[in-house]
Parts: C-alpha cells; sequence; structure tokens
C-alpha cells in the first residue's frame, strides 16, 4: 500500500494547493488545547476514513444517475439511485459507507446508505450525503464506490472524546504530556520489583531502569532501538505489575504479529495469558505455542450450543442467541487470566477492565489507535516502541501531512515526556550496528554481543559481517511497483552460494521495498532454497535473522528513490542482521539521498564495497558510480482511464424522470414490483 501510494505521488498530475477549508492544526501543534486537538483529529480521522472508503471498494458502477432532494433544513441531501442486483444482499446495506465521483465536481461526495430497496433486476439506494447545492445540478454520468462499514472511524472518535473526559484518570498525562507519578512503593514493594525472575534472564542497567520507571507513572514510554531486549523487558514487567496487584494487564500492540511474539514469551514464563483474535483469523490460530481464547470458549460450549453453531442458516433469532451466549463466553473466560493478548483495534472492544494497558510496538499506531485501548478502569499506560524506526501507516496523504502518522509515543517525546532508553543492544555484530548507533541514537548503543559470538560463516574472500555488493542495472516500472532483473539474479546468485557452503536457508532472510522485487525472488527460490523467507521491509520490523540480503532495487540516473529515501526505513531495513548484513543495490542512485550517502561513505571507508561476481568478488571501486544508468523499458500493467467516447447502448438503468417516477410511487407506497431487502 505504501509503494501505491508512492506511485500514485509520483505518476498523478501536479494538484491544487488544499483549499481553506481542507487546512487543520498539526497533530504536533495544539499546544494542550483540548478543544483544538478534538477538531484537529476529527478532521484528519475523516481525511483518512474517505481516502480508504474510496480505496477498500467492493463493487463499482459506472453511468449512475442520480435524484436529489433537500432533507428539510438541515442543509444536507439525499441521492437516490439504482444500481444493478447483486446476489449477495450484504453488499448494500444500510450504514454502509459509499463514494460518488462526478468527472465536473472537484472532491468526492462520501455518505451512508441510508434505505435499500430491492426489485428482481435492480436495486434503488438513498444516501445521505453533505453536498454542496450546486453540485446536485448534475445527476447522470456519477460512479458509485461502495466499501465495507469503516465503524473503527467512530469507534476512534469516541476514543479521543474519551481522552478529553475529566474522568479519564490518564487525561493530563496523555494529553499534554505532563509526568504523573503513581502511589510510592512501600520497601517490600520495591523489593518484589527488583528481584529476578528464574525464567528470565536478568535486566541490564538500563532495562531494569525502564520498569522502574514504568512501573512509577501513570503514563509511560520506553523506548527499545533495534536488538535492545524490549520483549523481553516488557515481560518482565508484567511480571512486576501483576505481583503488585495491578492486573489485569491488556497487551497490545498495531499488528498481530507483533502481538504472537509477546503472547509466546508470556506463554513461555508461566503467566497466565491468554490470546484473543478476530473471527477472521481463528483458522491461523490452530497450533500455536500459547492459550487462544476461541479454541477454550469451544471447549466451554453446552450440547445446546453446540448444536445451534452447527446449523448451516441460522435464523435470525438463533444468530442472536449464538451472538449472546459467545459474547458471555467470552467475558467468563477472559475475567480468569491475568493478561489479555489482542492487536489495538480489539481491545477498544474489550468489556473486562483492565486496571493497565500495555502497547508494544506503539511507535507504529496512530494516536486514535492508542487511545481506543484506554477505558475509565485504565490506571496506567505504558506504550513501549521507538519513534526513530516505521511510523504509523496512513493512507490519505493530507492526513498524513497534518500528523495522524505522528504516533502518540512520538508526540509525548516531543511534549516533554521522556522517554526510558534501552541502552544495549543483543542482536546485531559490532560491525553492523556502529553506523545505525551513531546515526540514529547519537551513538549511545552499546553492543551485548561480541564480534566472535556474531561472527558470521567466511564466505568467499569476504567473511565480513556487512558488505554494499555494487550493481548498477536499471530498475523497471511496473505500475504499481519496481523490480530489478540484476539484483534479482545478483541475489540469487548470492544465496545460491551461502547454502553450497552449508548456510542454512532458514537462517537467511531477503528484504526489499518494492512487492514486485519480493514476488519475483520469492517464485524463483523456491526451486532451490526452502525455508528462506523473502518479504518487505516494513513487514520484517521487529523481527531478525542470521543473515540478511537488503535489496534496494532503484537503480537510474535521475538520482529518483521513491520512499527508499524514508531514515526510519532505512534504520529498519539496516538493523535486522545478527552476523551478517548484505545491501545489493546502486550506490550513485542511492546517495542521492543524504542518509544513504552517509551510509554508503560509511562502508566504503571500510572497504566493504564489492563488485563483479558472487564467486569473485572485488573491492576496487574506481568505477563504482558510472556517468549514466542505462534505463530499461518500462512494463505498465493496464490502467483503467475512463473512456472519451462511451458506448452510447450503455446507458444507465434509468433515466433521471424514470427514477423519479419510481422514488414517487414509494413515497406513496406505491409498490407493485418492489420488495423489502431480507436484513439477513
Amino acid at each position: 500500500m505504501r509503494e501505491a501510494a508512492e506511485t500514485m505521488a509520483g505518476t498523478s498530475k501536479k494538484k491544487k494547493a488544499p483549499r481553506a477549508e481542507m487546512i487543520c492544526q498539526k497533530v504536533t501543534d495544539f499546544g494542550g488545547d483540548q478543544d483544538l486537538y478534538l477538531k484537529t483529529f476529527r478532521r484528519l480521522l475523516t481525511l483518512e476514513h474517505q481516502r480508504v472508503a474510496k480505496m477498500v471498494t467492493n463493487s463499482t458502477c459506472t453511468n449512475v444517475t442520480v435524484a436529489w432532494r433537500l432533507l428539510g433544513n438541515t442543509g444536507a441531501y439525499e441521492g437516490a439511485f439504482c444500481i444493478p442486483y447483486v446476489r449477495d444482499s450484504q453488499v448494500y446495506r444500510k450504514k454502509a459507507s459509499i463514494a460518488l465521483t462526478h468527472r465536473l465536481i472537484p472532491t468526492d461526495v462520501f455518505g451512508s446508505i441510508s434505505d435499500v430497496v430491492k426489485t428482481k433486476k435492480s436495486i434503488l439506494i438513498r444516501v445521505a450525503v453533505n453536498i454542496h447545492p450546486e453540485w446536485t445540478e448534475h445527476t447522470t454520468e456519477f460512479t458509485l464506490c461502495k466499501s465495507d462499514p469503516m465503524n473503527l472511524h467512530a469507534q476512534q472518535m469516541s476514543a479521543l472524546l474519551f481522552v478529553l473526559n475529566p474522568k479519564n484518570p490518564l487525561k493530563e498525562a496523555f494529553l499534554r504530556g505532563r509526568t504523573e507519578t503513581m502511589p510510592p512503593l512501600n520497601e517490600s514493594e520495591k523489593y518484589l520489583v527488583n528481584c529476578p525472575i528464574a525464567s528470565i534472564r536478568s535486566l541490564n542497567a538500563s532495562q531494569m531502569e525502564a520498569v522502574n520507571h514504568a512501573v512509577g507513572h501513570r503514563v509511560a514510554l520506553v523506548q527499545g532501538p533495534p536488538g535492545t531486549g524490549k520483549s523481553t523487558t516488557c515481560v518482565f514487567l508484567i511480571h512486576k505489575l501483576l505481583l503488585l496487584k495491578r492486573g489485569p494487564i491488556i497487551l497490545c500492540a498495531p499488528t498481530n504479529v507483533a502481538v504472537d511474539l509477546i503472547a509466546k514469551e508470556l506463554a513461555r514464563t508461566g503467566i497466565n495469558s491468554i490470546r484473543l483474535v478476530s473471527k477472521m483469523k481463528e483458522p491461523l490460530y490452530t497450533d500455536v505455542p500459547f492459550r487462544v481464547a476461541h479454541q477454550e470458549i469451544r471447549e466451554m460450549l453446552s450440547t445446546t450450543q453446540k448444536g445451534l453453531l452447527s446449523k448451516t442458516r441460522p435464523s435470525k433469532k438463533d444468530k442472536e442467541k449464538i451472538k449472546q451466549f459467545m459474547a458471555l463466553l467470552t467475558g467468563k473466560l477472559l475475567r480468569t487470566v491475568d493478561v489479555i493478548c489482542v492487536t489495538c483495534a480489539m481491545a477498544g472492544k474489550l468489556t473486562v477492565p483492565a486496571k493497565v494497558v500495555i502497547m508494544d510496538e506503539a511507535a507504529q499506531a496512530t494516536e486514535p489507535l492508542v487511545a481506543m485501548t484506554m477505558s475509565q478502569e485504565t490506571k496506567q499506560l505504558v506504550l513501549i516502541g521507538d519513534h526513530k524506526q516505521l511510523d504509523p501507516f496512513v493512507h490519505s496523504n493530507l492526513a498524513s501531512l497534518y500528523g495522524l502518522s505522528v504516533s502518540a509515543f512520538e508526540r509525548l517525546s516531543l511534549t516533554g515526556l521522556k522517554p526510558s532508553v534501552l541502552l544495549t543492544q543483543y542482536r546485531m555484530h559490532p560491525l553492523i550496528s556502529q553506523w545505525p548507533s551513531e546515526a540514529f541514537y547519537g551513538g549511545m548503543l552499546l553492543n551485548g554481543v561480541t564480534a566472535t559470538s556474531n561472527q558470521p560463516r567466511a564466505w568467499g574472500k569476504t567473511p565480513t559481517p556487512l558488505m554494499f555488493y555494487s550493481i548498477p542495472g536499471p530498475e523497471t516500472f511496473t505500475n504499481p511497483s519496481y523490480y530489478n532483473q540484476e539484483q534479482i539474479d545478483a541475489v540469487l546468485s548470492l544465496i545460491k552460494h551461502m547454502t553450497s557452503l552449508g548456510i542454512s536457508g532458514k537462517s537467511i532472510s531477503v528484504i526489499t521495498p518494492y512487492e514486485a522485487q519480493r514476488a519475483q525472488i520469492d517464485d524463483q527460490i523456491r526451486n532451490f532454497c526452502l525455508g528462506l523467507e523473502v518479504t518487505n521491509i516494513d513487514a520484517f520490523q521487529g523481527r531478525e535473522n542470521d543473515y540478511i540480503i537488503l535489496t534496494t532495487v532503484r537503480s537510474n540516473d535521475k538520482g529518483s528513490i521513491g520512499f527508499v529515501n524514508n531514515e526510519k526505513r532505512l534504520n529498519v531495513a539496516i538493523t535486522r542482521a545478527k552476523r551478517s548484513l548484505i545491501i545489493v543495490g546502486n550506490p550513485r542512485t542511492l546517495s542521492s539521498d543524504e542518509s544513504w550517502m552517509n551510509l554508503i561513505s560509511h562502508i566504503a571507508k571500510q572497504r566493504l564495497i564489492f563488485t563483479g561476481s558472487v564467486k569473485n568478488l572485488s573491492n576496487n571501486t574506481s568505477n563504482l558510480f558510472p556517468d549514466t544508468v542505462p534505463v530499461s523499458v518500462p512494463v505498465y500493467d493496464t490502467v483503467p482511464v475512463p473512456d472519451p467516447n462511451p458506448d452510447p447502448n450503455a446507458g444507465p438503468i434509468l433515466s433521471l424522470a424514470e427514477l423519479q417516477s419510481v422514488l414517487a410511487a414509494i413515497e406513496l407506497e406505491e409498490q407493485p414490483e418492489l420488495t423489502q431487502p431480507n436484513p439477513e
């Protein structure tokens, strides 16, 4: 999705500056004013909601005729239109979000379906919208995009309102970044916090300081640079909070992968925890090393309840019964555990009171998503993450520009809520960690591993933990992504050579910023190397492997590197390797970016830039920066564009006059051929 956004930004026509009413205060500039805070996020969430509603479409209809009418004195309008009949009655239903676009209207018109009436051949839909009165003069040639209900938008707005509630014990600390401490610990409590735990290795000084800081503050930030053991620190913190009788605890993260990693550690150390997943994800959790709620709930079902669940076509009444007893059993189960492991979105739906919320990978969560995890029972919030790594992903460029992509973790650190920083990294060979420590963390990272302990296996003339493999071959654009065939060939040669020397494929991971590159390497690697993972950089945050091959893809004489120029993504990419990091790319193109230029200069000073074939590498860099880069012929996927001469036979289902007649008949309740949709 990020690369699609990049492509749109790079290939679309130059847009006009945002209108005055589109501008709002930046998230980092609201200065503690709670009215401005709410106004800012309401606008940003609306922009994001509109963007997602337009992108995530289930169905698109073109050449739609719309009949408009003013709804009383509200200033809002109702649009009514007919579309072809669809078999799935759930595709268009009340309260679903839709977008109407028109070539003569400068912005998309968003609304919510207020009524649906079906015939055998078509569906009549009414939509309440906010639209400029002049735009209602257009009645034909609309395009309709329908998206899934975006109730997350409403949940996030409700959560932000709660943040400002005077009854929220975390309001001042979370809103304004004020330091608020918990009641001081007595001597016995201090002992409980500081004594070691047999199932967890002893913490270092900065980790222990972070635990004590989190225990003692209402809102605490723990910054965990790559490899510094934030998962270990998180599990230790949970142990201590439970000893202090501060459970139950919600452990959440923006992604399922991040939640699963902590859930696994909690189960290993014997903490009474359970993993709660969405119904859609349940089939993926059949054989996991931790307790899963839906499996235990099935064991709690009575014979009657199992009978209801086994029905292939349950009635509406049966569905309501199932919903009720599943909610009852879920609540009953969750109240028996000390830690509930969920994603942030699911945490906002829990009814079990939790005294403490701990969020891992918090720097990847938008502020409204963090707000969703809090309730009136929440007395402490601990955000664990690293704002020097990837930001939250936001679909709307305008919402991102004004700060929706600024995490609560980063905003609070900017307002003066100082994070406790974990300082010792236990992942990377010192030669790999040296540059990111200097570039992103002020050189303060210490090495908890030695060069000897993380020495890579010698292969060829270069048993080095760090190398840049210079490949000047051209990139190819294949909408909306890029690939680089010469880099693909180089990566395959590297893998073949490394595995021939006894390095396991499971200990090698290939990461890249572009999906087209990932897909091509993944497709070819299956023929000779099982167990090797090929994935994108963003999905690999929080993970590691012994050997990392980073293929950067971009190679052109313009110095254009797209979102590869994001220094937070660069930080993630070069800090995943434990023993050896191999960067495959064109140093000339990458050096157009300052951060990449500094990294390449650092590697070049150590004579670790290589050219030539994999089995005969040379670090002669005299011809490293050619004057020009060959340009390949772009391969474009088919991109749908409006037909300037549409087929006259492909007209709307109903003319405007016919549509108005149908609407008038409905108003008079004269519906001889119309039937209400099945609510199920």
